[in-house]
């Protein structure tokens, strides 16, 4: 307890009047607080299962901050004292006690909270907040206090989660107005450290706190200035406070993030249209996406209900010089030198945005203001230059026919898609035939594999928004629209079965569902020999039957045929075969309770035969074994031919594997050899164990004598049926 008394000592000490004595005990404490010993003392007394009487982490910073208080008030009185001014040896002294006092300040809280959170978190804060909205000891330790908050408050998550809301405000109020006396030349301070810090507390504050919304209309002030801040990490921290705060405020104070976007929203296109870095980029695309919800939720457009601006004639000039620089940055991306990978899709999405607004509002040109600040225009006595730029359907159709299946349409494909998948009814009826012919042609010459996958979700996104415009097309451009989706179909089966692309497959399973084509006996082939995934493939199985279930005759052809009923369970093997089993077994079902007579007994038949692929694990066709014994076995396979009436259910795989001892041919009860072509391993009696039987495959001639021996032997039938 020795060294705890003496620490005890020393800290009361500090208030003392003297100076001498006031610096030889702040050499002592620091000497006393390198002691690793005395370090583990104050943590064992900070903790909460101490007493409350023993001397703590808390005491020791009271003490210091005491001090600091008191050296600060001592400046204070000597400046004010007289009207001299301070000779170059007082300002020395003066910047020595600074930089002893906040060394130790600065070292109390590290060592306190270096293990453990022991300090009083409300007393730090208040400590802090206090000296900071002190003009006089802001302007002399503020320096100090914001690197104890960069470096030993705000990193802690801990003592973050322990800040009050109040003092969240406080802090963000002082560097808010630190930064507007800047912008007005009241005070000099380093303008990285201030807007680093707001930056940062800001960040902090959204997540512990409710910001005030004061804090808004302060910080548009710096923003209004930003054209003439020579130094980008200013700049960057400047819009990253801006989005934090948007972001933040954006359920409870619409109209202020409106009216605060209107206002900097030039200054913040000037440095987008300006070489920038790619995260400053980043962080303005990330302001106009805001300024865009605000001003249209959820893709409203000007004039219906939900949509907002503080001034709709400014909002909707700076829309237009928006349009006009995306525009421009879409153009840089088409260039044979720029690389097309480093298009990010956030931008895309806002030209999405606000190319809807523009198309809508202005089909075919707009006028463009040269953005200049007014105050340079008064100054030099020069009108407003205004520009004329191409909008419109027809000019994006025209760039895409121009560009053509090479790899600088995909700036372009991606910014149709993005339109078209998010508002398909914005499309024009007029305009969906040449749309629809220019994208055809592109796939049909397209070779590469990343400009067909776009050109493949476009192609997509066309056939959705067809479907929204039906009601407004004519019999002539349906039949056009037909013909062209026909082309589509057979280009895009070649090309999947070519490079086996995933856009693709969801192309196709799209023009199934809409119904905008109808499949032919071509997929069934392409399916057979494809060896894409599991989940692409199960996918066009499942809108396919689809398509065929809901067709007049399409569902007899899909669940009675041989060649699709069990196809189609056995080949689904991922978590879409659950789906497509079910969807059979119901329309079996149906089919089986009220279809007529013949067709309701082949039903019952078509049921029997799915019954026995219900049990099979899903993802058996990883395993070659298991795949095998998917498929039908021989009675269910010759059900399927007595349901159907067709020959080739015998040769729907229904295969076993070869045993390992070829066993003779022989009779199988009553029926010839002759009468049953090539049965192998049929099962006989030897040594009171029954061998399991496995049918070749056998012609369609074959099959059909045997259905008629059975038919004329109906004892002869029960029997070969109960041997499979």
């Amino acid at each position: 307890m020795g060294d705890i008394s003496e620490l005890e000592l020393c800290c009361q000490q500090l208030a003392t009047n003297k100076v001498s004595e006031r610096k030889k005990q702040i050499e002592i404490l620091q000497e006393l607080l390198g002691s690793s010993h005395l370090t583990q003392q104050l943590d064992m007394n900070s903790s909460s299962s101490a007493e409350s009487r023993v001397f703590t982490w808390d005491c020791v910073f009271r003490s210091v901050a005491g001090l600091v208080v008191k050296e600060a008030e001592l400046m204070e009185q000597a400046e004010n004292k007289g009207g001299k001014l301070p000779t170059s040896t007082s300002l020395n002294l003066r910047e020595r006690k600074k930089r002893d006092c906040m060394r130790l300040l600065k070292s109390v809280i590290r060592l306190a909270n270096k293990r453990a959170l022991h300090l009083s978190t409300s007393a730090l804060m208040w400590h802090i907040v206090d000296m900071l909205e002190n003009d006089f000891t802001h302007q002399i330790f503020g320096t100090d206090y914001g690197s104890v908050l960069m470096k030993e408050v705000l990193p802690n998550r801990k003592l973050c989660c322990d800040v009050t809301s109040k003092i969240w405000n406080r802090l963000l109020h002082v560097y808010v107005l630190e930064l507007q006396e800047c912008e007005d030349g009241k005070r000099r301070v380093d303008r990285v450290s201030v807007t680093s810090l707001l930056y940062t507390i800001i960040g902090k504050a959204t997540e512990h706190c409710s910001v005030h919304q004061e804090i808004i209309p302060g910080l548009s002030h710096p923003l209004k200035n930003l054209r003439q801040e020579q130094n980008q990490v200013v700049v960057e921290h400047l819009v990253c406070t801006a989005n934090i705060l948007c972001r933040a405020l954006a359920a409870d104070c619409r109209h202020m993030i409106c009216k605060m976007g209107e206002a900097v929203f030039n200054n913040m296109l000037h440095y987008f249209t300006v070489q920038t870095t790619p995260f400053l980029k980043g962080e303005l695309v990330e302001f106009f996406h805001i300024q865009m919800a605000a001003h249209h939720p959820c893709g409203t457009k000007s004039g219906e209900p939900g949509a907002h601006a503080h001034n709709a004639d400014t909002w909707g000039s700076h829309l237009r010089r928006l349009y006009e620089s995306l525009d421009n940055e879409l153009y840089k991306y088409t260039q044979p030198s720029s690389d097309i990978g480093k298009l990010d899709e956030r931008l895309v999405h806002l030209c999405a945005g606000v190319w809807r607004h523009v198309l809508t509002a202005f089909p075919s040109t707009i006028d463009v203001t040269q953005c200049e600040p007014s105050s340079t225009l008064m100054a030099s006595g020069r009108h407003k230059k205004r520009r004329r730029v191409e909008t419109g359907w027809d000019s994006m159709r025209e760039r895409l026919a121009s560009l053509g299946a090479s790899e600088r349409a995909v700036p372009w494909l991606r910014l149709l898609h993005a339109i078209l998948a998010r508002h398909p009814a914005d499309l024009p009826a007029a305009e969906l035939p040449p749309l629809l012919d220019a994208l055809q042609q592109a796939l049909t010459a397209c070779k590469g594999p990343s400009v067909s996958s776009w050109l493949f979700q476009c192609l997509a996104a066309v056939a959705g928004a067809q479907v929204s415009l039906r009601l407004q097309l004519s019999a002539k451009q349906e039949a056009t629209l037909a013909l062209a989706w026909r082309q589509v179909w057979f280009v895009t089966l070649r090309s999947v079965a070519a490079i086996h692309r995933g856009e693709g497959l969801d192309l196709l399973s799209t023009l199934m569902r809409h119904a905008l084509v109808t499949p032919d006996h071509k997929l069934f082939q392409w399916l057979k020999v494809m060896k894409a995934s599991n989940v692409l493939i199960d996918t066009v199985l499942y809108d396919l039957y689809g398509v065929l279930a809901d067709s007049p005759t399409g569902v007899t052809r899909a669940l009675t045929s041989t060649a699709l009923a069990p196809w189609f369970i056995s080949a689904s093997t991922t978590s879409r075969a659950g789906l497509l089993c079910d969807k059979c077994r119901g329309d079996v079902a149906r089919l089986a309770g009220g279809a007529p007579g013949p067709l309701r007994g082949a039903a019952r038949r078509v049921a029997a035969a799915l019954r026995g692929d219900s049990d099979e694990p899903a993802g058996a066709a990883d395993d070659a074994a298991t795949a095998r014994s998917c498929w039908p076995t021989p009675r269910r396979a010759l059900c399927l031919a007595r349901a159907s009436g067709l020959a080739q259910a015998a040769t729907l795989n229904a295969r076993r594997p070869a045993p390992t001892r070829r066993r003779p041919q022989t009779s199988c009860r009553g029926v010839s050899a002759d009468d049953v072509p090539r049965i192998r391993g049929a099962p006989v009696r030897r040594r009171g164990a029954r061998r399991r039987c496995a049918v070749r495959q056998t012609s369609a001639s074959s099959v059909g004598e045997v259905r008629k021996k059975l038919e004329r032997q109906p004892e002869e039938r029960g029997r070969w049926l109960s041997a499979g």
